[in-house]
Protein backbone atom coordinates (compact mmCIF):
# COMPACT_ATOMS: atom_id res chain seq x y z
CA UNK A 1 0.00 0.00 0.00
CA UNK A 2 1.18 3.54 -0.82
CA UNK A 3 1.61 6.37 1.65
CA UNK A 4 -1.75 7.70 2.88
CA UNK A 5 -2.66 11.37 2.83
CA UNK A 6 -3.55 13.24 6.03
CA UNK A 7 -7.20 13.14 4.92
CA UNK A 8 -7.01 9.35 4.60
CA UNK A 9 -5.52 9.06 8.08
CA UNK A 10 -8.33 11.16 9.53
CA UNK A 11 -11.03 9.32 7.61
CA UNK A 12 -13.14 7.07 9.87
CA UNK A 13 -13.43 3.37 9.08
CA UNK A 14 -17.05 4.01 8.14
CA UNK A 15 -15.77 5.87 5.11
CA UNK A 16 -17.16 9.20 6.24
CA UNK A 17 -15.17 12.32 5.47
CA UNK A 18 -13.82 14.06 8.59
CA UNK A 19 -16.30 16.89 8.15
CA UNK A 20 -19.16 14.37 8.02
CA UNK A 21 -17.76 12.63 11.09
CA UNK A 22 -17.72 15.95 12.97
CA UNK A 23 -21.31 16.55 11.96
CA UNK A 24 -22.23 13.08 13.19
CA UNK A 25 -20.52 13.66 16.54
CA UNK A 26 -22.24 17.01 16.87
CA UNK A 27 -25.62 15.48 16.16
CA UNK A 28 -25.04 12.74 18.75
CA UNK A 29 -23.99 15.17 21.47
CA UNK A 30 -26.92 17.38 20.60
CA UNK A 31 -29.46 14.56 20.80
CA UNK A 32 -31.95 14.47 23.72
CA UNK A 33 -30.75 10.98 24.73
CA UNK A 34 -27.15 12.16 25.00
CA UNK A 35 -28.18 15.19 27.02
CA UNK A 36 -30.18 12.92 29.33
CA UNK A 37 -27.14 10.71 29.84
CA UNK A 38 -24.98 13.73 30.63
CA UNK A 39 -27.56 14.92 33.15
CA UNK A 40 -27.68 11.47 34.75
CA UNK A 41 -23.88 11.28 34.94
CA UNK A 42 -23.70 14.76 36.48
CA UNK A 43 -26.31 13.84 39.08
CA UNK A 44 -24.48 10.60 39.90
CA UNK A 45 -21.18 12.44 40.27
CA UNK A 46 -22.83 14.91 42.63
CA UNK A 47 -24.28 12.09 44.74
CA UNK A 48 -20.89 10.33 44.92
CA UNK A 49 -19.20 13.58 45.94
CA UNK A 50 -21.71 14.12 48.75
CA UNK A 51 -21.36 10.50 49.87
CA UNK A 52 -17.58 10.87 49.98
CA UNK A 53 -17.85 14.03 52.07
CA UNK A 54 -20.40 12.33 54.33
CA UNK A 55 -18.15 9.31 54.88
CA UNK A 56 -15.14 11.51 55.69
CA UNK A 57 -17.24 13.59 58.06
CA UNK A 58 -18.65 10.46 59.67
CA UNK A 59 -15.13 9.03 60.11
CA UNK A 60 -13.95 12.24 61.75
CA UNK A 61 -17.00 12.27 64.04
CA UNK A 62 -16.42 8.60 64.87
CA UNK A 63 -12.79 9.27 65.82
CA UNK A 64 -13.81 12.27 67.93
CA UNK A 65 -16.17 10.00 69.86
CA UNK A 66 -13.34 7.58 70.63
CA UNK A 67 -10.37 7.76 72.95
CA UNK A 68 -6.84 7.78 71.55
CA UNK A 69 -4.18 6.50 73.95
CA UNK A 70 -0.55 7.35 73.23
CA UNK A 71 1.50 4.19 73.81
CA UNK A 72 4.89 5.76 73.00
CA UNK A 73 7.72 7.19 75.06
CA UNK A 74 9.13 10.61 74.13
CA UNK A 75 12.32 10.50 72.08
CA UNK A 76 14.73 12.91 73.75
CA UNK A 77 18.34 13.21 74.86
CA UNK A 78 17.16 11.81 78.19
CA UNK A 79 15.56 8.70 76.65
CA UNK A 80 17.49 5.71 78.03
CA UNK A 81 19.00 3.52 75.30
CA UNK A 82 19.27 -0.25 75.46
CA UNK A 83 22.60 -1.13 77.14
CA UNK A 84 25.37 -0.94 74.56
CA UNK A 85 23.41 1.30 72.17
CA UNK A 86 24.31 4.92 71.50
CA UNK A 87 22.37 7.56 73.44
CA UNK A 88 19.98 9.89 71.66
CA UNK A 89 21.69 13.06 70.45
CA UNK A 90 19.59 16.02 69.33
CA UNK A 91 21.64 18.78 67.74
CA UNK A 92 20.00 22.19 67.42
CA UNK A 93 21.23 23.70 64.15
CA UNK A 94 19.38 26.99 63.87
CA UNK A 95 17.13 28.91 66.25
CA UNK A 96 14.66 31.73 65.65
CA UNK A 97 15.73 34.66 67.87
CA UNK A 98 13.14 35.22 70.58
CA UNK A 99 12.91 38.98 69.92
CA UNK A 100 11.75 38.55 66.31
CA UNK A 101 8.03 38.79 65.51
CA UNK A 102 6.35 35.62 64.21
CA UNK A 103 6.81 35.02 60.49
CA UNK A 104 10.07 36.94 60.10
CA UNK A 105 11.57 35.79 56.80
CA UNK A 106 14.89 33.97 56.78
CA UNK A 107 14.70 32.44 60.25
CA UNK A 108 13.67 28.93 61.26
CA UNK A 109 14.20 26.25 63.90
CA UNK A 110 16.04 23.16 62.58
CA UNK A 111 17.57 20.14 64.28
CA UNK A 112 19.49 16.92 63.65
CA UNK A 113 18.85 13.63 65.47
CA UNK A 114 21.25 10.74 66.01
CA UNK A 115 19.92 7.60 67.67
CA UNK A 116 19.82 3.83 67.67
CA UNK A 117 16.81 2.57 65.73
CA UNK A 118 15.90 0.48 68.79
CA UNK A 119 15.69 3.25 71.39
CA UNK A 120 12.37 4.13 72.96
CA UNK A 121 9.16 2.75 71.48
CA UNK A 122 10.25 0.97 68.32
CA UNK A 123 9.60 -1.84 65.86
CA UNK A 124 11.93 -4.70 64.93
CA UNK A 125 11.99 -5.65 61.26
CA UNK A 126 12.78 -9.20 60.15
CA UNK A 127 16.19 -7.97 58.90
CA UNK A 128 17.08 -7.30 62.56
CA UNK A 129 17.97 -10.98 63.03
CA UNK A 130 17.92 -12.38 59.49
CA UNK A 131 20.36 -11.37 56.76
CA UNK A 132 18.30 -10.87 53.63
CA UNK A 133 15.10 -10.55 55.67
CA UNK A 134 12.47 -7.89 55.04
CA UNK A 135 13.75 -4.44 56.02
CA UNK A 136 11.71 -1.84 57.87
CA UNK A 137 10.85 0.14 54.72
CA UNK A 138 9.40 -3.01 53.14
CA UNK A 139 7.00 -3.82 55.99
CA UNK A 140 3.37 -3.85 54.75
CA UNK A 141 1.61 -1.00 56.55
CA UNK A 142 -1.51 -3.13 56.88
CA UNK A 143 0.51 -5.32 59.25
CA UNK A 144 1.10 -2.28 61.48
CA UNK A 145 -2.55 -1.24 61.85
CA UNK A 146 -5.68 -3.07 62.91
CA UNK A 147 -7.62 -4.87 65.64
CA UNK A 148 -5.55 -5.90 68.65
CA UNK A 149 -6.04 -7.99 71.76
CA UNK A 150 -4.70 -6.79 75.13
CA UNK A 151 -3.74 -9.45 77.68
CA UNK A 152 -3.00 -8.41 81.25
CA UNK A 153 0.08 -10.10 82.71
CA UNK A 154 0.82 -7.36 85.23
CA UNK A 155 1.13 -9.85 88.09
CA UNK A 156 4.41 -11.07 86.59
CA UNK A 157 7.42 -10.59 88.86
CA UNK A 158 10.88 -9.42 87.72
CA UNK A 159 12.52 -11.96 85.37
CA UNK A 160 9.47 -14.25 85.69
CA UNK A 161 8.91 -15.91 82.31
CA UNK A 162 5.80 -15.54 80.18
CA UNK A 163 4.98 -19.09 79.15
CA UNK A 164 2.62 -20.81 76.75
CA UNK A 165 0.53 -21.82 79.78
CA UNK A 166 0.01 -18.12 80.58
CA UNK A 167 -1.33 -17.55 77.08
CA UNK A 168 -3.27 -20.78 76.54
CA UNK A 169 -6.49 -19.57 78.26
CA UNK A 170 -6.67 -16.84 75.60
CA UNK A 171 -6.01 -19.14 72.64
CA UNK A 172 -9.31 -18.50 70.84
CA UNK A 173 -9.10 -14.73 71.23
CA UNK A 174 -5.45 -14.69 70.12
CA UNK A 175 -6.18 -16.85 67.08
CA UNK A 176 -9.00 -14.53 65.98
CA UNK A 177 -7.08 -11.26 66.42
CA UNK A 178 -3.97 -10.57 64.28
CA UNK A 179 -2.21 -8.30 66.78
CA UNK A 180 -1.40 -9.07 70.40
CA UNK A 181 -0.37 -6.58 73.08
CA UNK A 182 1.01 -7.84 76.40
CA UNK A 183 0.75 -5.65 79.49
CA UNK A 184 3.31 -6.92 82.00
CA UNK A 185 3.16 -3.74 84.08
CA UNK A 186 6.90 -3.32 83.53
CA UNK A 187 6.49 0.21 82.16
CA UNK A 188 6.32 1.44 85.76
CA UNK A 189 10.07 0.76 85.94
CA UNK A 190 10.92 3.04 83.01
CA UNK A 191 13.92 5.15 83.99
CA UNK A 192 15.06 2.75 86.74
CA UNK A 193 18.28 0.76 86.51
CA UNK A 194 16.42 -2.56 86.57
CA UNK A 195 14.24 -1.67 83.58
CA UNK A 196 16.75 -3.20 81.15
CA UNK A 197 17.93 -6.06 83.36
CA UNK A 198 15.00 -7.69 85.18
CA UNK A 199 12.01 -7.55 82.81
CA UNK A 200 9.77 -10.62 82.33
CA UNK A 201 10.67 -12.34 79.03
CA UNK A 202 8.71 -14.68 76.79
CA UNK A 203 9.85 -18.27 76.51
CA UNK A 204 10.56 -19.96 73.21
CA UNK A 205 7.50 -22.13 73.83
CA UNK A 206 5.31 -19.05 74.26
CA UNK A 207 6.65 -17.62 71.00
CA UNK A 208 5.95 -20.91 69.22
CA UNK A 209 2.42 -20.92 70.67
CA UNK A 210 1.78 -17.41 69.30
CA UNK A 211 3.11 -18.34 65.87
CA UNK A 212 0.78 -21.34 65.83
CA UNK A 213 -2.11 -19.01 66.70
CA UNK A 214 -1.31 -16.99 63.57
CA UNK A 215 -0.51 -13.56 65.01
CA UNK A 216 1.25 -11.02 62.77
CA UNK A 217 2.39 -8.49 65.39
CA UNK A 218 3.21 -8.54 69.09
CA UNK A 219 3.69 -5.49 71.27
CA UNK A 220 5.01 -5.44 74.83
CA UNK A 221 5.86 -2.91 77.56
CA UNK A 222 9.38 -4.27 78.13
CA UNK A 223 12.64 -3.34 76.38
CA UNK A 224 12.74 -6.74 74.67
CA UNK A 225 10.70 -9.91 74.28
CA UNK A 226 13.65 -12.00 75.52
CA UNK A 227 17.27 -12.05 76.68
CA UNK A 228 20.37 -13.22 74.82
CA UNK A 229 20.64 -15.55 72.86
CA UNK A 230 17.33 -14.11 71.63
CA UNK A 231 15.52 -17.35 70.83
CA UNK A 232 12.15 -15.59 70.91
CA UNK A 233 13.26 -13.01 68.35
CA UNK A 234 14.33 -15.82 66.03
CA UNK A 235 11.00 -17.64 66.39
CA UNK A 236 8.81 -14.56 65.94
CA UNK A 237 10.74 -12.68 63.26
CA UNK A 238 11.49 -15.96 61.51
CA UNK A 239 7.74 -16.41 61.10
CA UNK A 240 7.02 -12.85 59.92
CA UNK A 241 5.70 -11.63 63.27
CA UNK A 242 6.55 -7.95 63.85
CA UNK A 243 7.80 -6.97 67.30
CA UNK A 244 7.03 -3.62 68.97
CA UNK A 245 8.91 -2.99 72.22
CA UNK A 246 8.93 -0.34 74.96
CA UNK A 247 5.20 0.36 74.89
CA UNK A 248 3.71 2.43 77.70
CA UNK A 249 0.30 3.51 79.05
CA UNK A 250 -1.17 0.06 78.38
CA UNK A 251 -3.12 0.35 81.64
CA UNK A 252 -5.01 3.31 80.12
CA UNK A 253 -6.53 1.32 77.25
CA UNK A 254 -9.27 -0.04 79.49
CA UNK A 255 -10.60 -2.77 77.18
CA UNK A 256 -9.41 -6.08 75.78
CA UNK A 257 -10.14 -5.36 72.11
CA UNK A 258 -9.14 -2.10 70.43
CA UNK A 259 -7.60 -0.63 67.29
CA UNK A 260 -3.81 -0.51 67.32
CA UNK A 261 -1.38 1.38 65.10
CA UNK A 262 2.43 1.62 65.14
CA UNK A 263 3.85 3.16 61.98
CA UNK A 264 7.63 2.91 61.41
CA UNK A 265 9.69 5.46 59.53
CA UNK A 266 10.53 4.45 55.97
CA UNK A 267 14.25 3.97 56.62
CA UNK A 268 15.72 2.26 53.57
CA UNK A 269 17.29 -1.13 54.08
CA UNK A 270 17.47 -1.08 57.86
CA UNK A 271 16.55 -3.28 60.81
CA UNK A 272 14.05 -1.24 62.80
CA UNK A 273 12.54 2.15 63.48
CA UNK A 274 11.03 4.33 66.18
CA UNK A 275 7.23 4.26 66.03
CA UNK A 276 4.38 6.38 67.35
CA UNK A 277 2.14 3.66 68.73
CA UNK A 278 -1.47 4.42 69.60
CA UNK A 279 -4.60 2.64 70.77
CA UNK A 280 -8.04 3.76 69.59
CA UNK A 281 -10.71 2.68 72.03
CA UNK A 282 -14.39 3.25 72.71
CA UNK A 283 -14.91 6.36 74.81
CA UNK A 284 -16.02 5.47 78.32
Amino acid sequence: AGMKSPSDLLRPKSGLHPSQSCSLRFSLTSSPAWKANIATFTSLLSVLTHLSRFRLGHLRKDLMQRKIVDLSYPLASSTPPFPGDSPVEIEVRTVIPAHLPPGTAGYMNTSNVRSSLHTGTHMDAFFHFFHGGTTIDQIPLAQCIGPALLIDLSTKQPIEEITADDLAPHRQAIASTPKLILNTGWAQNWGNDQYFTDYPPLTRGAARFLVDCGIELIGIDTPSVDYSPNDVHFVLLGNNVLIVENLTNLDQIGQHLFEFAAIPLKITGRDGSPVRAIAITEET
